[in-house]
């Protein structure tokens, strides 16, 4: 025992540890898209972080809200072949939550999801350059960029941090799930329970 008695060692009986990976995966988004706001240089790589982390968290929320509404095997059977649309829209219809693709943030979701798939199923590109431009022979002329190099900008990331947050908020709420889960600071749970170590062990 030590001075306040409490057990100068112990040993664990039984632990368990739950992570909301969704949450973690908006703390990454956040992150990043910090880091490109703050910093010019390597820019289109938190840009691209943060784009993909948002996607990665929004899937990653529709697998936890499927596994609330279905359980953990029937989920994993369930959602093993849907696209991320198809789970959207069959967790909406269970929670009478009713996701308006023309307008914000569901707007987003699926550009969120294209550029999630492009750069998922990446591949080597080769492109043209535009003729007939006039350049400075110690640059060089202007360089083609792919669709993703076009599309990963601090704007675009901006909004698909700010819509995924806000789709999973909403359907969030329309499932009726505490409204703590949500908060950054909440990576998960663990509870563990341990007895004392004598000291001749």
């Amino acid at each position: 025992m030590n001075q306040e008695g409490t057990p100068s060692r112990m040993r664990l009986n039984r632990g368990t540890r739950g992570v909301y990976t969704f949450n973690v995966l908006f703390n990454g988004c956040n992150y990043a898209l910090k880091l490109a706001q703050e910093r010019e240089e390597g820019i289109r790589y938190t840009c691209m972080f943060s784009m993909l982390s948002a996607a990665f968290a929004v899937e990653a929320y529709l697998n936890h809200l499927g596994q609330d509404r279905f359980g953990k095997r029937e989920w994993k059977i369930i959602g093993r072949n849907m696209s991320p649309e198809a789970k959207l829209r069959l967790l909406a219809k269970l929670t009478n939550y009713n996701p308006d693709f023309g307008r914000r943030p569901c707007q987003t979701f699926s550009e969120i999801m294209g550029y999630r798939n492009r750069m998922v199923h990446a591949r080597t590109e080769t492109l043209t350059f535009v003729e007939g431009q006039v350049y400075d022979p110690t640059t060089g002329p202007t360089e083609p960029e792919t669709g993703w190099e076009q599309a990963t900008t601090l704007e675009t990331a901006e909004r698909f941090y700010k819509d995924s947050l806000e789709l999973v908020r909403q359907l969030h709420e329309a499932a009726g799930l505490p409204e703590y889960l949500l908060q950054f600071g909440v990576s998960g749970w663990s509870e563990w329970s341990g007895s004392p170590v004598s000291d001749g062990e």
